[in-house]
């Protein structure tokens, strides 16, 4: 629903990943909705009372099919454009994704009331969603958009829709004819304190900002391809699916230990002049993915028991509707350039869980990563004139090879390690630039730029790294 709904509102604001960005937070806003519904209703209601209300807010949802724009509406004009595209979303798909959205965690906690003998520990089926998703994602832009017109994957949708409904109606009258089982569960599970609960929020609020930072870093800073918007997506639920899976195929502590080396290489990188280059996006992602798979694999390795499912979903969709409005509304407003991307990364790194400190001296690796760092940061400059920095002096190429040897040292500490990583990107963002940088300016629709070339001879502007023109200072 997310692309197709992207396509029928692109003629109407255009490709940008405020836009995109804009979408990813009405729907996060509405999964949590949803989720919120679910905690109340088994909170609250019997399973006969919860089920006859969700068949009926399911019914009640065909009143917003098929999904199409509303004739009355036209272009923003001069009103805020993220304003009038959550105006916009909410009329037209706002009922049936709130409809969807529910499905999850009340499906969960009425199949961990089953006999079956996988209902001690029901999250493996939040792994079986998100891999739905990552299907459906993926086979819009291969299958579905190049085949059917808007208006016939509208109603092929609608058609799916009841298909997901008639399936629900069988799922509830086995649990409707069904004594429910008691909950029975294999986990460990501590009290569930407010404490508990900002941690879930705040492991849930790191990958979801950074899945909108890394968007609106790719396509400001390295390069405007709208298709790009959907490989950090693709690679944010694929997440879910590795770390709910009943066997996880890539183990908690493989992600623990890369983190660091990832974190400390894009940091290095980030506020260079080396990151247009197909090496630079593949490391942004992977660090991405990585950073996302530490920060949800604490998320399940801290889960409640059946009983406290709901809450737990609830918290998690909070925190991602937190991601979503720090980067869509409050980080434009704030920031010039997209700082929102370094500042959650240095936040992600605090997340990290607690290692064993016993051996703080320096091993081998901790030697040869600056190092090797530091040939990577240089070899652009030396062998093709890339306008990578200049050092200056060997002084300060030392000092920055013990900067990172310390960074790297301090990560069996979250918290140091997290405000270490900060003191790095902000030593790296106070490194001169190439050009004389006279306005920088942040809209809606990306970052301008205006400086000064290094031969002095042209005014240039600058959207992102897009130069629509140049002007003679004389």
């Amino acid at each position: 629903v997310q692309p197709l709904f992207g396509k029928l509102a692109l003629p109407l604001l255009g490709g940008s990943p405020s836009v995109w960005n804009t979408a990813m937070l009405f729907f996060q806003t509405v999964l949590l909705l949803g989720y919120g519904y679910a905690h109340l209703s088994v909170r609250y209601l019997k399973p006969q009372v919860q089920i006859g209300l969700h068949i009926v807010i399911m019914l009640a949802a065909f009143a917003a099919l098929p999904i199409t724009l509303s004739a009355t509406w036209t272009t923003p004009g001069t009103h805020p454009p993220v304003f009038w595209l959550l105006g916009l979303l909410a009329v037209s798909a706002g009922l049936p994704f709130f409809a969807i959205s529910s499905n999850a965690p009340l499906l969960q906690r009425w199949f961990a009331h089953t006999n079956h003998a996988a209902a001690d520990d029901p999250y493996f089926l939040y792994a079986a969603g998100n891999a739905g998703s990552i299907l459906a994602l993926l086979a819009y832009p291969t299958i579905i958009e190049p085949v059917l017109s808007v208006q016939n994957q509208s109603g092929g949708w609608t058609g799916c829709f009841v298909l997901l409904v008639l399936m629900i109606a069988v799922c509830t009258a086995i649990v409707w004819r069904a004594e429910p089982a008691p909950i029975v569960t294999t986990l460990q599970d501590p009290q569930i304190t407010w404490c508990r609960r900002s941690h879930w929020i705040a492991l849930a609020f790191v990958p979801s900002s950074l899945l909108l930072g890394v968007t609106t870093h790719i396509s400001t800073d390295i390069a405007a391809t709208p298709l790009l918007w959907v490989i950090p997506l693709t690679l944010y639920l694929l997440t879910f699916v590795f770390v709910f899976a009943r066997t996880p195929i890539l183990k908690h502590a493989w992600m623990v230990t890369a983190q660091p080396f990832l974190m400390i290489l894009v940091a290095v990188l980030l506020w260079t002049n080396m990151t247009f280059s197909l090496w630079y996006l593949l490391l942004v992602l992977v660090s991405f993915f990585v950073t996302s798979m530490v920060c949800h694999g604490e998320l399940v390795l801290r889960r409640p028991d059946a009983e406290g499912l709901t809450q737990f979903y609830l918290c998690l969709s909070f925190g991602g509707m937190l991601g979503g409005v720090f980067n869509a509304l409050i980080a434009p407003v704030l920031f010039d350039n997209v700082m929102e991307y370094p500042l959650v990364l240095a936040l992600a790194c605090m997340l990290r869980p607690i290692l064993s400190t016993e051996d703080k001296t320096l091993i081998l690796p901790d030697i040869l990563l600056p190092l090797g760092i530091l040939a990577v940061y240089s070899a652009p400059k030396v062998l093709f004139d890339l306008h990578a920095i200049e050092f200056g002096s060997v002084g300060i190429a030392v000092y920055l090879a013990v900067l990172i040897t310390f960074v790297f040292a301090c990560r069996l500490r979250p918290i140091r390690f997290g405000l270490s990583i900060g003191v790095l990107l902000a030593v790296m963002a106070m490194v001169p630039k190439a050009g004389n940088i006279l306005v920088t300016e942040r809209g809606y629709f990306g970052v301008n730029r205006v400086s000064i070339d290094s031969t002095e001879k042209f005014t240039l502007l600058y959207h992102g790294n897009t130069l629509p023109g140049a002007q003679y200072r004389d």
